[in-house]
């Protein structure tokens, strides 16, 4: 900085010489002057408060000079493990604060359009990084797909966690939403197969549709006590929807308590490890795959007082009642011979299957019913009347599947609609 002083006689001179002696000679080094002329003053450089833009120069940034604000806009593959995004980042003799993260455009040959993927894709080597406060929002897909994140600090300024923010970030194993976070939106962290730990703050107010579906490893969800929207009562280890009591998120080690009436969509989903259910005579409905890839399942049990759904005999799935239509089996199920329909998807990815006898009561079977039962080699179908069929009622089976049937039916069952799919796997047998 440059000031200019002009000087009008001798007698201002020597005045000024006094004044400069009684503060020192300091500013002698920073004045340049003549008698009856002018004298110009360059004052000391003044220090911003922040991290000098090339001290991090594998981060690129956008800087906008109307708010001093910076974007983070790039991040390049030689980035270190450990990513401490500043507040402040000072450029070009500026200090700016950094309020953002934001997505690169991306050419999608397949679309033949732009889309837009996370900074840090390509990072490989990143495993920790530090939100800076000041950031409000952590936006749609920030740090999708980043596998080998292991650990993330979001600050106390962040309210909402976007869209897919966290998707695949295998690596994760847990993570603690601050206290000012309001809004999760869907599949912020599917996907996310180390998370074993998941808390929810009293302040979020809305969890997304499958904001942690497929978090295969979770065995720990807990809502804190103050949240007036969600919920985790008797220590479930479950995340329920306090108004619906609606049960949105289980885990490995989730238990049903008794006052929740309905099982959200995929809510268990993929929860490998968890190995006995038991439906509370308070629950009346059950969504669509909401124990779908429940692999682990060797008990299934439902409360004796429950109207809308059954385990009669021990069988070890959950019927409904009003059509006797088993709707969730395990390795270890027996059908009844009062079950008349195997529902949609009820026994599908169930991979310790490895035989089923079906009664000659069952007259459909839904689709995708036994899809995915990779070790299921043998089943028996005892109905003389062809069943009804769905497609993929059981594709993806064993390489070796047999699908025994009355001997005199071997032809019909070949010929009907679903059935001939699996023509080749067909053989008759006296029952």
């Amino acid at each position: 900085m440059t000031k200019t002083f002009k000087i009008l006689s001798a007698i201002s001179f020597i005045a000024l010489a006094l004044a400069l002696t009684f503060v020192g000679v300091w500013a002698l080094t920073d004045l340049d002057f003549t008698v009856g002329g002018d004298i110009t003053y360059t004052a000391p450089e003044q220090e911003l408060e922040g991290t000098k833009a090339e001290d991090i120069a594998y981060l690129t940034f956008v800087y906008d000079d109307t708010s001093m604000t910076a974007q983070v806009s790039a991040c390049s593959a030689d980035a270190p493990e450990t990513i401490e995004i500043p507040e402040n980042v000072v450029y070009n003799k500026k200090a700016y604060k950094v309020t953002d993260i934001l997505l690169e455009e991306v050419w999608d040959e397949a679309d033949w359009d732009y889309t837009y993927d996370s900074i840090f894709r390509n990072c490989a080597n990143i495993k920790a990084i530090t939100i800076p406060n000041g950031v409000t929002s952590i936006g749609r897909k920030v740090f999708y797909g980043c596998s080998s994140l292991t650990s993330i600090t979001i600050p106390d300024s962040v309210t909402s966690i976007g869209s897919s923010a966290f998707y695949k970030c295998t690596g994760l194993t847990s993570i603690t939403i601050p206290n000012s976070v309001t809004s999760i939106e869907s599949f912020a962290f599917s996907n996310c197969t180390g998370l074993t730990l998941i808390t929810i703050p009293k302040s979020v107010t809305s969890i997304g549709s499958s904001a942690f579906s497929g978090c295969t490893g979770l065995t720990s969800i807990s809502v804190d006590s103050g949240n007036s929207v969600y919920d985790s009562r008797n220590n479930c280890n479950s995340l329920i929807e306090t108004s619906t009591n609606t049960l949105i998120k289980g885990s490995n080690t989730s238990i049903i308590p008794s006052g929740v009436t309905s099982i959200g969509g995929s809510a268990l989903q993929g929860c490998t490890g968890l190995t006995s259910i038991t439906i509370p005579d308070s629950v009346t409905s059950i969504g669509s795959y909401a124990f779908s890839g429940c692999t682990g399942l060797t008990s299934i049990s439902v409360d004796s007082g429950n109207s809308v759904y059954d385990s009669r005999n021990n069988c070890n799935a959950i019927i409904e009642t009003s059509s006797n239509t088993l709707i969730l089996g395990c390795k270890n199920t027996v059908i009844t011979n009062t079950v008349t329909s195997i529902g949609f998807s009820a026994f599908s990815y169930c991979t310790g299957l490895t035989s089923i006898t079906i009664p000659d009561s069952v007259t459909s079977i839904g689709s995708s019913a036994f899809y995915g039962c990779t070790y299921l080699a043998e089943v028996n179908v005892k109905a003389t009347n062809v069943p009804t069929g769905g497609f993929s009622m059981f594709s993806d089976c064993s390489s070796s599947l047999v699908i025994y049937v009355p001997t005199a039916k071997v032809s019909a069952y070949k010929a009907a609609t679903y059935w001939s799919d699996y023509s080749s796997k067909i053989q008759g047998k006296s029952f």
